[in-house]
């Protein structure tokens, strides 16, 4: 008796089914890190489950200083961002109209950069992009990782200062505004 020495290959079928997973896998993973899915349901949370944000201090990049405490009686957006995350550029366009239509309102954005690029080649990101919102330099971005483990990261605060959600990905305008509108005219 022969043996035979040829591995047995999988069927053109079973191929075309692993290219098929494949290819599925790699355009929900290019989706997620767009922002077009995302891991959370952009609910707002009860006021009674709402935890006050906490204090934070931080150098903005055009000078001064951002101090979240001074944010109260507004709806807050902080988000965590940096220039070279492809799904926060995505994103910038969304969060500057949203600043611009509802800045009036009591809506504020501040974008806190966490990509570590030195302070010169951020501003110039800013200016070319017509970012008009605040944005800080954090002076310590690794005591921020537990905060935003991810980017792009929201953490979306009411009027008392309270967090009522957090967002990771892209935030998409149309999702995004419904629940703006909700938390400008919120009255606790």
């Amino acid at each position: 008796m022969v043996k035979s020495t040829q591995t047995a290959k999988p069927g053109r079928g079973a191929e075309r089914f692993l290219v098929v997973v494949i290819v599925l896998c790699v355009i929900w993973l290019f989706a997620f890190q767009m922002g077009l899915v995302t891991d959370q349901q952009l609910s707002i949370k009860p006021v009674a489950e709402r935890q006050p944000l906490g204090s934070m201090s931080m150098p903005l990049l055009n000078g001064g200083t951002w101090n979240s405490a001074s944010e109260k009686g507004k709806v807050l957006l902080i988000n965590y961002w940096a220039t070279w995350c492809p799904p926060c550029r995505h994103e910038l366009p969304d969060l500057e109209k949203l600043y611009q239509k509802y800045g009036s309102k009591g809506f504020e954005v501040v974008g806190i950069e966490m990509g570590g690029e030195p302070k010169a080649q951020v501003q110039s990101f800013v200016q070319s992009n017509n970012i008009t919102y605040p944005v800080a330099f954090p002076t310590d971005v690794q005591a921020l990782v537990s905060v935003a483990p991810a980017l792009p990261t929201s953490v979306l605060t009411d009027r008392q200062g309270r967090v009522v959600m957090s967002i990771t990905g892209a935030i998409n305008r149309s999702q995004f505004e419904p629940v703006l509108k909700k938390l400008l005219v919120e009255h606790d």
